[in-house]
């Protein structure tokens, strides 16, 4: 299809034209999923046995890309689209058709097919009219409808026009084929009104596009100077996002890493480098900064839409329905709502969580998916690393298979590897089917009987996971276990091969499930039900398309409670599938350390995936930092009850002689309710205020002990916290808000059997188990604790690491080159070092 240089034209994915305009009603209870090439899903193959076993006249192709183009009035639509089917028809009278359908055709048609997370009698048997408007799309694009002069080629005038829809159960492989027929003239008149309808759309955004594009050429740097390394940074990012390869930037505290990752990111967009920003954190905290970023570039004088994506529950406006599509009002009627709720957003270019829940309540629509509606319309996108990454909540629409290309700026990557893995593992609790089967036993069934086989299935293994008993393979009976597919603690089992007899289970229970949904009234009853049923549909998804040489399956008991775990050890792979030679990916953070860990945790482990990396010096003076490693101080397990008073007496000292405000680190609470006592009494007499961190802090907790570091009374004040939690990173104290940070350990997790089999698997690939599994996580931590110190260019303050380890080669080399480090052995060393500090 030759294109009009003269013409301009707006591209739009052919699903995205449907869903736009054919929505109607209320939010689906039932889900459907595309198929996918590469998910290798059991319903396209089942589908397609029907195909070939049924309609031997027919010759299949499949994931046919279409593409067409409207002439518009004030410019052209480019549509572009996958069809699941082709059918071809082969006129051979030697080939008998076997058990043919009265109404399929001779003649080519398109089919477009539909899996169905539920019984096939819960759907329409007639087709959801959302899905016919796709197959129809596809196929006046297969005709060549929307090119100059095409006319639909049939063999005579009155011949119809046939398109099919496919039903298939993902956990039946039940199908359902419906085939209607349309007159060319009728698909011609249909197509044109599609393709009108959508422009008059689309032409609002183009106007706004126009805006934005020229707001964007002139778009200069916010600020009137540029901080040391900002230059470096936003040129390799721009860099990146032009080759489309991922980047990984470690930017110190002070660069203004937000700023320099984002503005360059606009002018990618400008140049056609992506369709839509994602700016992603892990925390809310961040994305308020992110936010801040953006109103200073509107001051500037950019014109472009964004929009905070809010997690579910914390947007929702009507919580008594427990997200019931069935029945609460912002859902029954959400796609007839939803024009006049976007015609009412579009206007803005600031939309947060406060406007989408007004808007939602004076248009009855759901602001959870208001809020993913009108992110089609947005430039700029700020959310967490699940709408990207997680295979459960991904947005589909930008992500998918049918997905455009995007720019995703990753803050703090730094956390995306320990969430990444738990984005790809599951935890089954023994609990949580025994506690749905209580409230449903009052209606006994099939139900309720597979709920009791899978709780016989926990039982059994708990019985068989005691004294040299191997666990799993007396419930997984005939799969084949070597000796080196199992693994063995107290209380603890695992397993290298996948759990054959546990998805037959959580697969028929999804069925049955499936089929009992609609019939329960009790809301919570039933969100518990989807809840488990999500978790199982998980499951049999890490066995069906996920599962590699990464996983392994734990088992946990305790009494009679029990758990098991799909842990995905590397999700290397997996994550730069995600992206790779589609979105362009820039990583960052303060610390990435070693960055060859961040490399291959991000980029994969194929060597023509070396992505850019970038290493940037701290923008501050190094003689601001006082940095000391107390390598006299022996904090392993066996020798704390030895150390505990020297180190007790370094802390209190060093609260005594520095003053202001000060965080210590614990590497758990446990080690630190051991100290407390000591502390408390070596202090009592110098007027120092301690503050100690909960177990469970609520965010009134949180906010009141970060808003006692803030204020400025001129009293010492040592805050006790842990490492990794939640005063251990994103937390901005500066100034005198905080001057001292002392940190006990190297941080390791805790010993357990799952970082054991971490420890194996790295050590099995590359020989560095104890590393990737202890070492760089633990050192990670306290990078970050670290990190609350000298915030901007006025901030000066002092580091005590304790631990004697810290002193040693392998931890030495991973200190940032900024940090001029003084190894000290003593109390009285220690006491001179704060006496006489360097003079900055």
């Amino acid at each position: 299809m030759a294109e009009d240089p003269t013409r301009n034209s707006v591209r739009v994915g052919a699903r995205q034209i449907v869903e736009f305009l054919y929505r109607s009603g209320g939010l689906s209870p039932v889900t459907y999923h595309q198929l996918s090439p590469n998910a290798g899903t059991r319903t396209h193959q089942a589908f397609y046995r029907v195909i070939q076993e049924r309609y031997l006249n027919y010759q299949p192709a499949s994931e046919v890309t279409l593409t067409t183009r409207y002439e518009g009035q004030d410019f052209d639509l480019v549509i572009r689209g996958r069809a699941d089917l082709i059918l071809f028809y082969d006129d051979n009278e030697d080939i008998v058709t076997l058990d043919r359908m009265a109404d399929t055709p001779e003649a080519d048609f398109v089919l477009e097919v539909k899996t169905v997370s539920a019984p096939l009698a819960s759907i329409s048997q007639e087709g959801e009219a959302i899905h016919w408007a796709q197959v129809l799309l596809y196929t006046a694009m297969f005709y060549g409808l929307g090119e100059p002069g095409k006319a639909i080629q049939v063999q005579t005038p009155s011949d119809p026009i046939h398109y099919a829809l496919a039903y298939v159960s993902q956990d039946t492989l039940e199908t359902l084929l419906i085939v209607k027929t349309i007159s060319p003239e009728d698909l011609a008149e249909w197509f044109r009104d599609c393709c009108e309808r959508y422009l008059s759309w689309a032409n609002i955004q183009e106007q706004f596009r126009k805006r934005r594009d020229a707001s964007l050429k002139a778009l200069g740097f916010p600020f009137s100077s540029l901080r040391d390394g900002q230059r470096d940074l936003m040129e390799t990012v721009l860099q990146a996002l032009r080759q489309r390869t991922p980047l990984l930037a470690e930017a110190p505290t002070g660069i203004g890493k937000t700023m320099a990752t984002l503005y360059p990111a606009l002018k990618a967009l400008l140049a056609h480098k992506g369709e839509h920003i994602f700016y992603l954190t892990a925390k809310t905290s961040t994305r308020q900064v992110a936010e801040q970023a953006l109103d200073a570039l509107y001051e500037n004088g950019l014109v472009a839409r964004a929009v905070t994506l809010t997690a579910k529950e914390q947007i929702c406006v009507a919580p008594k329905y427990f997200c019931d599509k069935r029945v609460c009002p912002y859902a029954v009627n959400y796609y007839d709502n939803l024009p006049a709720a976007l015609q009412e957003l579009l206007p803005h270019v600031k939309i947060n969580k406060e406007l989408l829940q007004q808007i939602a309540r004076k248009h009855m629509v759901c602001p959870h998916e208001l809020q993913l509606d009108i992110s089609y319309w947005c430039d700029v996108i700020i959310g967490d690393y699940n709408h990207a990454f997680d295979p459960r909540v991904q947005l589909e629409r930008f992500f998918g298979e049918n997905g455009s290309s995007q720019i995703l700026l990753v803050d703090e990557a730094h956390n995306l590897v320990d969430r990444s893995r738990e984005m790809y593992s599951l935890t089954l609790e023994r609990k949580e089917f025994a506690d749905l089967h209580e409230v449903l036993k009052i209606r006994p069934g099939q139900l309720t009987h597979l709920l009791e086989e899978i709780m016989a299935y926990f039982d059994k293994l708990i019985a068989e996971t005691t004294d040299s008993k191997p666990g799993f393979p007396a419930v997984e009976t005939g799969t084949q276990f070597g000796p080196e597919d199992i693994a063995a603690a107290p209380d603890f089992r695992a397993i290298r091969v996948k759990t054959p007899v546990l998805r037959k289970l959580l697969a028929s229970f999804l069925v049955q499930a499936s089929m009992r949904l609609d019939d329960i009234d009790d809301l919570q009853v039933r969100r518990q039900l989807i809840e488990t049923m999500a978790s199982c549909s998980f499951a049999l998804r890490i066995q069906d398309e996920f599962w590699d040489e990464s996983y392994v399956v734990c088992f946990r008991k305790s009494g009679k409670e029990a758990a098991i775990r799909y842990l995905c050890l590397d999700v290397s792979n997996k994550l730069i599938e995600s992206y790779k030679n589609k979105h362009g990916a820039v990583f960052f953070s303060a610390t990435l350390r070693p960055l060859e860990y961040f490399r291959r945790n991000f980029a994969g482990t194929h060597g023509n995936d070396r992505p850019i990396t970038l290493e940037l010096p701290s923008p501050f003076p190094p003689e601001h930092l006082q940095v000391l490693i107390h390598a006299g101080i022996q904090t392993i397990y066996k020798e704390r009850k030895n150390s505990r008073i020297p180190l007790a007496q370094s802390i209190a000292l060093t609260a005594i002689l520095r003053g202001g405000h000060q965080l210590c680190f614990f590497p758990s609470f446990a080690y630190m309710n051991q100290l407390l006592e000591p502390l408390l009494k070596m202090l009592k007499k110098h007027g120092v205020e301690v503050l100690v961190q909960k177990r469970s802090m609520p965010d009134h907790e949180r906010r009141a002990f970060l808003e006692r570091f803030r204020k400025n009374d001129g009293k010492p004040l040592l805050g006790l916290a842990v490492l990794g939690g939640i005063f251990g990173e994103g937390i901005d104290l500066v100034g005198h808000a905080l001057e001292t940070v002392q940190i006990i350990s190297v941080g390791i997790p805790q010993l357990s059997p799952e970082r054991e089999l971490m420890k194996q698997y790295y050590d099995e690939r590359m020989e560095s188990g104890f590393n990737y599994a202890y070492r760089y996580p633990g050192f990670n931590k306290i990078l970050q604790a670290a990190g609350r110190l000298i915030r901007s260019e006025d901030d000066q303050g002092t580091l005590i690491l304790y631990d004697e380890r810290l002193s040693r080669p392998e931890y030495l080399q991973l200190l940032p080159e900024h940090w001029e480090a003084v190894t000290i052995h003593s109390v009285t060393e220690l006491k001179d070092h704060l006496q006489n500090p360097p003079q900055a």
